[in-house]
């Protein structure tokens, strides 16, 4: 079996806010510019294969890039009881 080569693409016209975005969002996840290139073309030919996306992935791919966020919850009070909706 004779293995494949593989090709080589060159993006032309990108703007430097977007090359910056990718950057940065490689560097966040520990990948190589090229590797966070080919993963989020992966995920936009794997969803666009699969389908209409559940709520559930749209959600996850639409807050993935921000990152997480830490919240601070002030416990220096007692939490208080909760509402009777009854």
């Amino acid at each position: 079996m004779a293995a494949s080569k593989m090709a080589d693409i060159l993006l032309r016209n990108l703007s430097p806010e977007l090359r910056d975005a990718l950057k940065e969002r490689a560097r966040k996840r520990g990948h190589s510019l090229s590797d966070e290139i080919k993963a989020i073309l992966a995920r936009a030919l794997g969803a666009e294969a699969a389908g209409a996306e559940r709520i559930g992935s749209r959600m996850v791919a639409l807050f993935q890039a921000a990152g997480t966020v830490e919240l601070e919850i002030d416990r220096s009070e007692p939490a208080r009881e909760p509402p009777d909706l009854s």
